[in-house]
């Protein structure tokens, strides 16, 4: 974590949506931005941002840490491996791939610390059943979500998870009810708030108004234009002839691909429809057409019409192509939960083949992991059924781990696509509780041949 006081600060592409605070972002990260702006000037904000992202990982992992050794292991060398992994999966990104996460600002930058505490208050319900640590899990799920979006997730988990521990109270299952619609109605009212008052482009056309139509643009037809009005079959003749160029497109691949290539043929494709073929070409020229053929002359009233359009384009394609999206975002939360466990760095992809063969069935390699690791999980689970009390408490928190990284694997396909940063909140988790789960049930086999 030095290099936060040493390296040079990395922004991305995505960086200045969230120094500008773009519609298309949550609410938490940009506010964060300004305030380090407010207080330390234009030219150290960031430098700080930085360190204190750092810090706050420290803190998150040592908090989590420190409660899961107190609760499962007591050594000291098991508290060194689960920094080690916890430390991993922040900076092996960082050193493996072109997306590093140490000096970078993003929003990933706050959420997996966030994410951590989320945890250590939810596994401390989870073996307490306590009030306050569902009250300062729900806390926790509500300030992830207003990070990133796709952590709104948290909050159905949690209730579910409620409804599972506390299955025969039924007043712990409403007041768990109850913090759920009010967390909810909070981020709500934030997102509001932010896209009213402090959005820098909430009227201008951004990759918000874009992203659901290029995850159904992609498995378009030319033959669908005869469902459209004049204006948007322009618009989606424009858009088509775009992707047809570089074979953008489900059914061009869909036969002379694999499940898993289709799956990774959109994701490539996903932003390159999105900022490249929709905002970057076909908007600019659909504007001008737009305002010569209604004679329109302020920008934000063409965006409106437009934005109307976009929004048409999309509701026609869902209903004619819902199918295909669906078969698809499958794929991609299979894809995701692949990639929370063997994440695909350049590392890995150097070190194995993108197949093998399996039971004459062809495979990613990190296929074979997961399988192996999540039986391990399974017997594990299925051991502590019938043993004592401690290994349960251990096996429920491997059950929530791998209800958490379906989910997020879910929701992360729905909204955006399964790359790995949007994924790697578990990666940390699976293998620190693969590793106590071993630890523990080696030792309890001793014990039972002694």
């Amino acid at each position: 974590m030095l290099s936060a006081f040493f390296l040079p600060v990395k922004l991305v592409p995505d960086s200045n949506s969230f120094i500008y605070a773009r519609r298309s972002r949550a609410v938490l990260y940009p506010c964060f931005l300004r305030l380090f702006q407010s207080v330390f000037g234009e030219d150290l904000y960031l430098r700080m941002v930085v360190i204190v992202q750092n810090l706050l990982f420290v803190f998150a992992a040592a908090v989590f840490i420190e409660f899961i050794c107190r609760r499962f292991a007591h050594t000291a060398c098991t508290k060194i491996i689960l920094y080690f992994f916890c430390s991993c999966i922040y900076i092996i990104p960082s050193l493996m791939s072109k997306t590093g996460m140490l000096n970078i600002i993003w929003s990933e930058g706050v959420s997996i610390s966030l994410y951590l505490l989320f945890i250590k208050y939810l596994f401390e319900y989870i073996l307490e059943q306590d009030n306050k640590s569902l009250q300062m899990t729900f806390l926790y799920a509500l300030i992830c979500a207003l990070v990133r979006k796709q952590m709104l997730l948290l909050m159905p988990c949690v209730f579910l998870i409620t409804v599972i521990v506390n299955r025969y109270a039924k007043r712990k299952i409403l007041y768990s009810l109850l913090l759920t619609v009010l967390s909810g109605g909070i981020f709500v009212v934030s997102g509001t708030l932010y896209n009213s008052l402090i959005c820098s482009n909430k009227d201008n056309i951004d990759a918000y108004d874009c992203n659901k139509l290029a995850n159904i643009m992609y498995f378009s037809q030319e033959k669908d234009i005869g469902d459209l009005d004049d204006d948007c079959q322009i618009l989606f003749q424009s858009i088509y002839e775009e992707m047809e160029k570089e074979d953008a497109l489900y059914y061009k691949v869909k036969d002379r691909l694999s499940w898993y290539g289709i799956g990774k043929h959109k994701g490539e494709y996903y932003d390159i429809i999105t900022y490249d073929m929709i905002l970057g070409r076909v908007l600019p020229e659909y504007y001008i057409y737009y305002e010569e053929k209604y004679h329109l002359d302020e920008r934000a009233q063409t965006e409106q019409l437009v934005r109307q359009n976009l929004k048409t384009l999309e509701k026609v394609l869902f209903k004619k192509h819902l199918r295909e999206f669906v078969f698809v975002y499958c794929i991609w939360t299979v894809t995701g939960f692949l990639e929370t466990i063997v994440p695909a760095t350049q590392a890995y992809t150097a070190l194995f083949p993108e197949y093998i063969h399996f039971f004459q069935i062809s495979l990613p390699v990190s296929a074979i992991f997961v399988l192996i690791a999540s039986a391990l999980y399974t017997v594990y689970i299925l051991f502590t059924i019938m043993t004592i009390k401690r290994r349960r408490e251990c096996g429920s928190i491997g059950i929530t781990i791998l209800l958490l990284t379906a989910a997020n694997a879910a929701a992360t396909s729905l909204f955006i696509m399964p790359l790995h940063r949007y994924l790697l909140y578990n990666s940390m988790l699976f293998y620190m509780f693969l590793f106590i789960m071993f630890k523990d049930l080696t030792s309890g086999l001793s014990l039972t041949r002694q």
